[in-house]
């Protein structure tokens, strides 16, 4: 117990302590991390959500991704194949789904509800212009 809190209040204080970053290092760091993702057999959508979409995003921030693919065996093959493609230059959490699990879960609540509702999708089969879209 006092070991988890001593964990806390360190954790707490990098986060204070944290160098905020401007959205231009935000952006290019983004993009490093899901430039390889793209390249995901079956991927359909990636969107960027949580706490990288606060203007206060610090040194000590994590990158949360919702990855949609095709079919359940695509997601499950990129689940266990993701964590090779990402460098760990920086700490991010993928989460994915299949589009008929994302579809039905993104209703309901959840991960998938926040993501759909307050993500930025940052790439989509339909559109894949190769930048970034602001979120409105």
């Amino acid at each position: 117990m006092i070991l988890a809190e001593v964990h806390e209040g360190f954790d707490m204080l990098r986060k204070l302590v944290a160098r905020k970053m401007a959205a231009k290092e935000v952006e290019q760091l983004i993009q490093e991390v899901i430039l390889p993702l793209r390249k995901l057999k079956g991927l359909e959508k990636i969107i960027l959500f949580g706490s990288s979409l606060e203007e206060d995003f610090t040194e000590a921030s994590d990158l949360d991704f919702l990855l949609v693919f095709e079919n359940k065996d695509l997601a499950t093959a990129a689940g266990r194949e993701i964590y090779g493609l990402h460098s760990g230059k920086w700490p991010c959490d993928f989460l994915c789904y299949d589009r008929t699990s994302y579809e039905e879960k993104s209703k309901v609540g959840g991960v998938c509800f926040v993501a759909k509702h307050e993500g930025r999708t940052l790439f989509s089969k339909e559109r894949s212009s190769g930048t970034i879209p602001k979120k409105v």
